[in-house]
Parts: C-alpha cells; structure tokens; sequence
C-alpha cells in the first residue's frame, strides 16, 4: 500500500485502506502501516514476487526491498535496514568528506578529507542497491574515482571510517 500511494499519489489514494473513510484519508493510517512494517518482516514469497514482477516488467517495491525506506519518508516504528547504508546509527552530524562535483558531468569524482579520518571503503549503489563500485583506498586526505563507465543516473555514495559511515547522494550526468 506504501508503494502504490508513493509511486501513483493521487492516482491511487489510500482511501479506507486500512482505517477511515472512503471520503477522506485517516491520518493513522500510515501510523499502523508503519508499524505493520517494522514488525511484520519482509518473507521469502513476498520477495520472491518482487523478484518475478522486476523481471517481468522491470519494476520494484522499494518497501520490500529494503522496509528501512518507509522510515526516512514517514519516520514512525523502526524497520530493519537491509541494505546496511540508510541506517543513521553510525553516522556523525557534520560532514567529515567532501565529494564533489555533484552532479558529476565528467569521468573523475573527487573526496577530500580531514587528515584525522581514514577512509576504509567507498561503495557506490544504484537506487535498488546494487554495489555499482567498490574499493578500500584507505587514504586520509584526497581520493578520485573514475566513472566514467558507469551509466547516467542517481546513485547512493557510502563512504566508511572505522568510526562512521558517510551517505551521499550522487548523481552522473
């Protein structure tokens, strides 16, 4: 349900999905599909279909993917972030690495860092977070990554120190 309203808005309002009436949207609906998704794990079948309907037709449910999503859109109960990278947890407040340019029209992306941080691994995801790059430079100060060969889009950029992990979104031109 999460899905179809974030992907069809208001071609395919939540109406009396879950509480309400079919006049207007409940706002505790979201609230109990949130909670659904923290405590009702994604199951072998669930992600199976999502497997057969991406091959089928190419397309996703980011929900059952990864249900850590429903959090950054909506907050509400935690649900477990199986990709590792949109958890907060681990990351610091301030920016410790800059990346630039962004958006990137050229091959070469560029990282700079305080010299007190090591960088332990860079990966680069596609938005259904797939690993598109990855490396362990373990550098403290400047870094380039060639991609070049990576198609045009947005990507999810994670960057990890023995003490944090850093997320950027990068986009190729």
């Amino acid at each position: 349900m999460m899905y179809m309203y974030v992907r069809y808005e208001n071609r395919c309002s939540p109406n009396a999905a879950v509480v309400g009436s079919t006049n207007a949207i409940d706002d505790r609906m979201i609230d109990l599909l949130l909670d659904w998704n923290a405590l009702d794990p994604v199951s072998t079948h669930e992600s199976n279909r999502n497997n057969a309907i991406y091959y089928e037709i190419g397309n996703r449910n980011p929900f059952i993917d990864n249900p850590h999503i429903a959090n950054h859109i909506w907050g509400g109960s935690e649900a477990i972030d199986t990709w590792g990278t949109l958890s907060i947890e681990n990351e610091t407040k301030e920016t410790m690495i800059q990346v630039y340019p962004n958006p990137l029209s050229g091959d070469i992306l560029y990282l700079s860092t305080a010299s007190d941080k090591t960088i332990e691994s860079i990966s680069l995801l596609d938005l259904q977070g797939r690993i598109i790059y990855t490396t362990q430079p373990s550098f403290n100060t400047n870094y380039e990554i060639d991609l070049g060969s990576i198609p045009n889009g947005t990507y999810v950029l994670t960057i990890q120190t023995g003490d944090a992990i850093e997320t950027k979104k990068i986009i190729l031109e």
